[in-house]
């Protein structure tokens, strides 16, 4: 018997398919991780807070490579750059609007799920890929935006990068979640 999809599988998969189609490729997987909490955390308006503890535990409380690659590519705009919560800004935003419990539990699965593969070793390559792949595993879903999604950023990696991400998704245990 097939496995059921869980809201939050279909709410992460959309929000993969639409970042697919409006971030350019050569945004990197940091700021696409970013860029799905963002957009599952924002309000109908756009506007949502992003606390210092989120982004520490997605291992961004300092870098500010995946905040200028989401500003160059028109996704966001920071509102604040202080120490604590940033307040973002999502230009155009036209992502999913469900309730936002449902928003949120879908933010926490796609956090839970890319953490999953390489918490001591963090690699955003890797946790992308697990990301869309967990999002995409449903029969429902084959061929679809998310699975673009993954082997897009994959053409960006370079064979010892993509050799890694695949290594590491083969060790963990993706198939069991």
């Amino acid at each position: 018997m097939g496995r059921l999809e869980l809201p939050e599988q279909v709410l992460v998969r959309d929000t993969l398919a639409s970042l697919y189609a409006c971030l350019p490729e050569d945004v990197g997987a940091p700021a696409r991780l970013l860029a799905v909490q963002c957009a599952l955390r924002a309000g109908t308006s756009g506007r949502l807070a992003l606390p210092a503890g989120l982004l520490r535990g997605m291992r961004l409380g300092s870098t500010l490579t995946p905040w200028c690659e989401l500003e160059d590519a028109h996704w966001l705009m920071r509102l604040t750059a202080s120490a604590g919560p940033v307040w973002v800004q999502l230009l155009n935003h036209h992502g999913p609007h469900p309730a936002r419990q449902q928003r949120a539990r879908a933010a926490d699965w796609a956090l839970r799920t890319a953490r999953e593969y390489g918490v001591d070793d963090y690699d955003p390559n890797t946790a992308l890929m697990a990301l869309a792949l967990a999002a995409c595993r449903s029969p429902h879903a084959a061929q679809s935006p998310a699975e673009h999604e993954v082997l897009s950023h994959a053409r960006g990696l370079t064979p010892v990068e993509l050799t890694r991400a695949v290594g590491r998704l083969r060790a963990g245990s993706l198939a069991d979640q």
